[in-house]
């Protein structure tokens, strides 16, 4: 009987412990915006608090609540910093960078180079994007 009980917790974990999630599994579901930084849109702090993001295979949606905008988008997690392509319909594709920690996610674009950093070491012409995963 005791030995019966050991074996309980080292099954459930075995079973618990499947493939490691991706990064793209992790990008899944709804995202509010914390912070939008460009030098070439301002953005409200009312508009701010109105963006949403849903993320769903690798389709991203950004709304504002009147307008939305549909990208596509690909990554590459072995690229240091880690890398993600953006697309709007048929526009040039967008390099940018990304970080995940936990429930919050910066991405950052500068044009048609991928950049090599995240602010404060950017110059002019970036986008950050400073998003935090919505509770369910």
């Amino acid at each position: 009987m005791t030995r019966v009980l050991f074996l309980v917790p080292a099954v459930v974990l075995l079973l618990g412990a499947g493939e490691p999630t991706t990064d793209l599994d992790q990008f899944q579901g709804n995202w509010r915006f914390l912070e939008y930084h460009s030098d070439r849109v301002e953005v409200t702090k009312e508009r701010l608090k109105a963006m949403k993001v849903h993320i769903k295979g690798n389709t991203l949606v950004v709304s504002d609540g009147t307008k939305e905008e549909k990208l596509t988008f690909t990554l590459d997690p072995k690229q240091t910093p880690r890398a993600i392509n953006l697309r709007e319909g048929k526009q040039p594709e967008l390099p940018g960078i990304y970080e995940l920690k936990g429930d919050t996610l910066r991405i950052v674009t500068a044009g048609t180079k991928r950049p090599e950093a995240f602010p404060p070491k950017l110059k002019g012409g970036y986008t950050l994007l400073v998003l935090q995963r919505e509770k369910k």
